[in-house]
Formats: C-alpha cells, structure tokens, sequence
C-alpha cells in the first residue's frame, strides 16, 4: 500500500457513520500499525478530578474513581453501562478536561501503579512523536531509542513509504481519539478504535492525547484492572483563583488529606497546623513504598515555593 491510498481509507473513516464500515477501515489501517504496549511501573502519578459544585467534600476514594455500571454513560472510550478509569499525565489537565472555572472548588486525586506491578498500556502517538520531538508520551523518553530505531529499520530495509505510512497512521489515530467533536457521534469512532487497539496490543489501557490541554496525555484504564492496579497516594481540594491561558491555573489549597483508610476513606490533615499559605504544586503522599516513592514525590514537590 502507498501512503496515497492510506490517506483515502483515513477520509473514508472521517465521512462514515457506519459502523461496519468503520471498524472494517480501521481494521485494514491496523495491518499497517504496529500495536505494541508498553509496561508502566510506579514512576508516574496520574491525576483525577471533579468539580464539588456547591457540595462537601467527597470523603472516599469511591467517589473518585470510575462510576458504578448503572450511572455509566457512553463514554470516549466506553460504552453505556461499561466504566472505564479516565485519568490524566498532569494535575493540570484534568482540571482542564472537567472545564473548571475561576472560584471553582475541585478535589484532585492522584493515583500510582501499585509497587511491583505493571500496566500494559498502549501509547497512541508514540511514533508520530519520537519522529517529530524523540520522546515517547508518558514516559518522556525513548528507552534505549527502540521507538527511533524500528523507524530507522523500516527506512533502511523497506520502501520509503512504509515508515512513513506507519507515522501517518499513529497521528491519524492520535487525532482520532481526541477529535472534539466525537460526542457528536456518541464517540462512534472513538469507541471502536480504542477497542480494536487494545484487543490487538493486548493492553488493558490507553493513552491517548489530552483534548483540552494542548501536549498533555490522558489514560484510560479499564475499570476492573484499575482495582487491582493502581492505588490512590494524594487527595486534596482546590480552589481557583485564576485561570490563564495555556493550560496554567493558580490556586489554593483548601483541604489535603494526609492519608486513607481501610475503608477508603480519606484522613484530612488539620489545616490549621500548617503555617504557610499551600498553592496547587503542594502534595501530601502517602502509601509510600520507601526510597522509590521519596525520589518521584520530589519531582512533584516545589520547596520553599521556588523552581
């Protein structure tokens, strides 16, 4: 196939409703995609939000986590009735995905993978990236440049177009995961994509390109697994006080808790103990694994208030 041809099999994706006939299009893309997923261990933290809209505070970790069945709707990734665990790569992005306003109050939780698993996820724009900036999403690197070095393989050992049909392909996908409008569709495309990746990648996650905050990532991790997987390690409430352009949002800290329960529920720290105003770079961690975790909670951490 030319790249010629897989730029009309993308059109005929884009100006169809059918689903047959989109999921039979992605399925011929797919031949031409290299599904791989990458195993994510405890480096990163993942963030959720939600807006508290006049409410107390959510006191367990339940009313952050993914809905029950019954109040799931269709989702980007999901389908009614079929939760899955939406999470972003930065504090910032979901509060950018929830569209949270200035004197916005929003509970922020974050979440790592639990110490000595791993989670199979499957990096949409991975290849499109290391090809324009030599970093893959997420993980911020190229470990051991493999990513750069299959492209330069395929460049030295096939015809010129299939490295670039296999770049084309990943950006087409990246774009179809996070097009604005695919609510319009009930995520049509969106849901039977994310699908047919992860069945052929084997993962139980996918990370696809924020669609409210420009370069950043969002994680969807099937719900299931997110029990076993990953564990919440902070929870506090914001207020915003503004929200500037970029993505960029200054805040207080109202609440933190210092750590949860067996229950799940969370333990608020006495705020009035604490001697310093907290903006929103400020964390509490908790679930600590040792020397590991201390190294990662200093990356997130801005002592003194300084960079």
């Amino acid at each position: 196939m030319r790249i010629d041809e897989v730029e009309d099999y993308c059109e005929l994706v884009l100006k169809s409703s059918n689903p047959i006939e989109i999921e039979s299009t992605f399925k011929i893309l797919l031949t031409y995609y290299k599904c791989s997923s990458i195993r994510l261990s405890r480096e990163s933290t993942f963030w959720r939000a939600r807006n508290l809209e006049g409410r107390a505070l959510f006191n367990n970790i339940a009313d952050l986590s993914y809905p029950p069945k019954n109040l799931t709707k269709s989702g980007r990734m999901n389908k009614a009735n079929e939760p899955m665990f939406y999470l972003s790569t930065r504090k910032e992005t979901a509060l950018a995905e929830i569209g949270i306003k200035e004197m916005d109050f929003v509970q922020v939780a974050g979440f790592r993978i639990a110490h000595g698993k791993e989670l199979a996820v499957s990096i949409i724009g991975m290849f499109w990236n290391v090809f324009k900036n030599g970093g893959v999403p997420l993980i911020l690197k190229d470990p051991n440049q493999q990513i750069f070095n299959y492209l330069k393989y395929l460049m030295a050992n096939y015809h010129e177009d299939i490295p670039l049909i296999l770049i084309y392909i990943d950006k087409f996908f990246a774009t179809i995961l996070s097009a604005v409008d695919a609510s319009e569709s009930d995520y049509l495309h969106t849901k039977i994509l994310s699908r047919l990746i992860m069945d052929k990648s084997k993962s139980v996650a996918i990370a696809y390109p924020s669609i409210k905050d420009e370069g950043a990532y969002n994680l969807a991790v099937k719900s299931d697994v997110s029990d076993t997987l990953l564990e919440n390690v902070s929870c506090f409430v914001l207020r915003i006080d503004r929200k500037k352009k970029y993505g960029i949002f200054l805040s207080e800290i109202e609440s933190m808790a210092e750590n949860i329960d067996n229950l799940g529920d969370f333990v608020w720290t006495d705020m009035n103990n604490i001697k310093y105003p907290l903006n929103g770079f400020h964390n509490i961690f908790y679930n600590q694994k040792g020397k590991e975790d201390e190294e990662m909670n200093n990356k997130h951490i801005l002592k003194n208030n300084k960079f």
